[in-house]
């Protein structure tokens, strides 16, 4: 599997700026939503899920590191008054580096969320950005090579949460298929693992690392797996 951060500098060159709108509401409603920062030297991809459901405001998250959920936390004894959302960070699995009891401010601007983080006199600065969609990655994506047709139908569940599946085909019969596992939507870019049931061809390898970008009417990607590397890219057929 190739690290995360070249997948990162591949996709900086693909992907066109992509900004989300803020939910349209009350001022509180501004923060709330997906919010998401890169730590590059770690390679770590960091999330927040920021709600209020009637007047109780939760704030959870998540930490990837080369497609491996290595922490997530919980927000304790959390509040917000005059467009700051405060609360202490209570972490149940923790990244290496990091400290749990940190205390957190949070603001909203548009799509930027600044955030600062105390531990006692010491305090830190930083932003994140709002969370896409996916809406730009969503719908069945077809190419033909080497006498296949290969199709990938990428969706979001009942749930909303994002699926991916493919499928290789030569003529009318299925010769292949696979579904996406450890799927995430990270800074514009979909991550996935090719899980087969069915592996079409022979030289097909199991759990290589997918990550692309939806541009127009196309899905450019690169993939590696313990042997290979490379990109390609597929086209929209139905949204």
């Amino acid at each position: 599997m190739i690290r995360h951060a070249s997948f990162f500098l591949v996709f900086l060159v693909l992907a066109s700026s992509w900004h989300a709108v803020a939910l349209a509401g009350g001022d509180d409603e501004k923060i709330i939503g997906v919010w998401e920062r890169d730590h590059e030297k770690e390679e770590l991809e960091e999330t927040w899920i920021i709600k209020k459901t009637k007047d109780k405001w939760s704030v959870s998250g998540t930490f990837f590191k080369r497609g491996q959920e290595v922490g997530n936390f919980k927000g304790k004894d959390v509040k917000y008054a005059d467009d700051v959302l405060s609360f202490t960070q209570d972490f149940f699995k923790l990244p290496k580096g990091f400290e749990t009891g940190m205390k957190i401010t949070a603001s909203a601007e548009g799509d930027r969320l600044d955030i600062s983080t105390k531990k006692g006199t010491t305090e830190t600065k930083d932003n994140m950005k709002r969370a896409g969609d996916a809406s730009e990655v969503l719908g069945t994506w077809t190419t033909s090579w080497g006498g296949f047709k290969e199709t990938w139908v990428m969706e979001k569940d009942k749930k909303g949460v994002l699926v991916v599946r493919g499928t290789y085909k030569k003529g009318d019969a299925e010769v292949g298929n696979w579904k996406g596992v450890n799927v995430r939507y990270f800074m514009g870019t979909l991550m996935f693992n090719q899980q087969f049931d069915k592996l079409p061809y022979k030289t097909f390898i199991n759990g290589a690392a997918v990550a692309g970008v939806g541009r127009g009417g196309e899905f450019l990607f690169v993939w590696a797996n313990a042997k290979q590397k490379g990109k390609s890219k597929l086209t929209l057929e139905t949204k």
